[in-house]
């Protein structure tokens, strides 16, 4: 994962353990966010198939990746561990809104019918 590979277009977001940035493959131009995660405070684990344990975010993100495609989990696409911080490189799909903020923009209750496409995501 580097500058060589990705071009970053913008930050997403932020929390109290990183950052998330939108950008683009260079490869092929697929849309994908760059997560960079601190280590501190992150758990590892030990999975099947990988000599040494994994931060328990890049390990799920594996898990679930296996097997037949499910639309509705977003893809890992590559990652890497570093010795402070770890990187996921993961699907962006395109539009999208994040929940928070399609919540915080409805005035009243939520119809029935959203909520469901809502909780089957």
């Amino acid at each position: 994962i580097n500058s060589h590979r990705y071009v970053i277009v913008c930050q997403l977001g932020e929390g109290s353990f990183g950052a998330v940035y939108a950008a683009t493959r260079l490869e092929d131009g697929q849309k994908v966010a760059i997560k960079v995660v601190s280590s501190r405070n992150t758990k590892f684990i030990s999975i099947d198939g990988y000599s040494k344990p994994l931060p328990l975010e890049v390990a799920l993100q594996i898990l679930a990746n296996e097997g037949p495609r499910v639309e509705e989990i977003i893809q890992l696409l590559d990652w890497r561990v570093e010795p402070d911080h770890y990187i996921l490189v993961l699907e962006r799909p395109v539009p999208f809104e994040e929940l928070n903020w399609f919540l915080l923009q409805q005035m009243v209750t939520i119809q029935e019918d959203v909520a469901r496409v809502i909780m089957r995501q």
